[in-house]
């Protein structure tokens, strides 16, 4: 079964209050099909999961640049939040070894309060005190933080976050749209130390383990995944040409990923089936059969939501339309 999406062609996220439904977009069940199957629509009165939804929030811990801080969404339903544009390495520690950790801890209490039992850090936003060119540009975000890290300084971050976390933040994506140059302008291979360096302490269970549901460092079996560093868009030539490079990489360092992480941006609702069904070819042609592809981050910009989709998808947006008139909504089919 494949799902039809409702998103934007045009993005202004750092300018604009939002809020973003993230689904994961589980897709096993295509099985690496060669050949794109038509789009299914989830029939009227089916029931889907809440662990299928999770929320990609903004403007509600920290304010945007309005300085306006909006209610949390409690009546979503979701039950896992990706904390990226609220939540970052530069905002959690902005000087060395000196830790802010208010407005996660907020964060997570709000969530966890509503129903919210899993979330995802993603790694970037360096901060220029751990930046190899603090003061390099890097376009629409600030000075430095787009640059390789010092890998010390990432992995004192990590082990740091990962321990004190524990079986609250259950997932780390690698980077944030890494082929684009506002959030990293190093080489695929400083970028692949990265990831080893992270996928080494978040996996480690001596930072994290878990047993009879209690979670702590050296406490059990390790819990975390770790998903790939995400694109701005499958739906864009270059977008899919990194993609393809990057596994070809990864095939050389035994460094791969639980899940394969995208962003739908300039993807056509009606469509998307086919570059997620690309998506899941090339993963299982680089040995990622068993990984999980999610689109972490996608919008719908205004009250118009425009096009066609599923039933749900279109509930769901009308619903976070009417409070903020900005919603995002990705959908995950097993």
């Amino acid at each position: 079964m494949h799902p039809i999406f409702f998103y934007p062609s045009k993005r202004n996220k750092k300018r604009s209050a939002l809020w973003t439904v993230f689904l994961t977009v589980l897709l096993a069940s295509c099985g690496g099909s060669k050949t794109p199957a038509p789009p299914q629509t989830i029939r009227s009165g089916a029931t889907v999961r809440p662990d299928y939804f999770g929320m990609h929030l903004q403007c509600v811990v920290s304010p945007c640049e309005n300085d306006v801080v909006y209610p949390y969404p409690s009546t979503l339903g979701f039950t896992t939040i990706r904390l990226w544009d609220t939540i970052s390495w530069s905002t959690l520690e902005p000087t060395a070894e000196h830790f802010d950790w208010r407005g996660v801890d907020a964060l997570i209490n709000q969530a966890t309060a509503n129903g919210v039992t899993s979330f995802v850090f993603t790694l970037g936003s360096v901060p220029a005190w751990a930046s190899s060119n603090p003061t390099g540009d890097c376009g629409n975000t600030p000075a430095g933080q787009c640059y390789p890290p010092s890998l010390p300084a990432m992995d004192g971050f990590l082990t740091t976050l990962v321990q004190r976390e524990c079986g609250l933040v259950t997932y780390y994506e690698a980077w944030n749209e890494a082929d684009m140059g506002d959030f990293w302008r190093g080489t695929n291979t400083q970028l692949l130390a990265v990831v080893q360096h992270l996928e080494a302490i978040v996996k480690n269970p001596a930072n994290c383990g878990c047993s009879g549901g209690v979670c702590s460092p050296g406490g059990g079996l390790n819990p975390n995944r770790v998903l790939t560093p995400s694109v701005n868009s499958i739906c864009t030539d270059s977008g899919r040409q990194w993609l393809t490079d990057w596994f070809r990489l990864t095939d050389r360092s035994g460094v791969y990923g639980d899940v394969v992480s995208f962003h739908g941006y300039e993807c056509q609702p009606e469509s998307i089936y086919q570059p997620i069904t690309w998506l899941r070819s090339l993963a299982d042609a680089h040995g990622l059969t068993d990984a999980e592809i999610w689109d972490t981050e996608a919008r719908q910009r205004g009250d118009s939501l425009g096009g066609t989709g599923s039933q749900l998808a279109h509930a769901l947006l009308c619903h976070a339309g009417r409070q903020r008139r900005l919603a995002f909504l990705l959908v995950r089919v097993r």
